[in-house]
């Protein structure tokens, strides 16, 4: 089969799907895109991918200007959730398969709200043309695409993953921003205190405990504390 890297882009979708499980609505002159790559890692470290698909993402739109002339400052949210304003711009999903001798089919899909952002009752959204930056899908796979490939390759290098890490937190929302995660044992609160070494979230509570978050639906619930 393909082993990729290969870009599948849809102008619409039907049946667009977020991460838990939710919808993810696909309008017109919006990125509705997929990327198929083949990695050699272990499986545990395969979460790393989603980290590094959002510093992508945040840098490739980072590399866009508004009309005035200024550069865009978008914010990541973990894991790769891409914000302004707390407000959500964008949204990836990674789903990966075991293949052959060590291998895993990724596909690294991008929703992002280039043209217009879809009313969702209770959420908080923006696309790039509110924040004043004009750009085409096609224009923004092109500035992933070049964002994913070097960003793959500084995976790929002795402590990758640290320079991951430390680019993702410089795109970050800011450490002390008041997060809740939600998970299937329910919803906790604390302020965020950066990624471990292993790009789990670490969540400060109000005694400075540290708590280690590994999977969970974070939404930003207030300013910096």
């Amino acid at each position: 089969g393909e082993a990729g890297p290969l870009w599948v882009n849809a102008r619409r979708q039907r049946a667009g799907r977020g991460r838990e499980g939710r919808d993810w609505t696909s309008l017109s002159g919006n990125l509705h895109a997929s990327l198929l790559v083949t990695v050699w890692c272990e499986a545990n470290q395969l979460p790393r991918l989603s980290l590094l698909a959002g510093v992508a993402l945040a840098e490739a739109i980072c590399g866009l200007r508004a009309a005035d002339g200024s550069q865009a400052m978008p914010r990541l949210k973990w894991p790769n959730d891409v914000l302004f304003s707390n407000r959500k711009c964008a949204g990836i999903l990674v789903e990966t398969t075991p293949g052959p001798a060590g291998a895993f089919a990724c596909i690294l899909g991008f929703g992002v709200n280039v043209a217009s952002a879809p009313l969702i009752p209770g959420r908080e959204v923006t696309s790039l043309s509110d924040q004043h930056i004009q750009t085409t899908p096609l224009e923004l796979i092109s500035g992933i695409d070049g964002a994913i490939r070097k960003a793959m390759a500084a995976l790929a290098a002795p402590d990758g993953f640290t320079h991951i890490r430390q680019r993702w937190l410089a795109n970050a929302v800011p450490m002390g921003t008041r997060l809740t995660v939600t998970t299937g044992n329910g919803a906790g609160s604390g302020l965020f205190a950066g990624l471990d070494q292993d790009g789990a979230l670490l969540l400060e509570d109000e005694t400075g405990s540290l708590t280690r978050i590994t999977h969970g639906d974070v939404s930003a619930c207030g300013g910096v504390v």
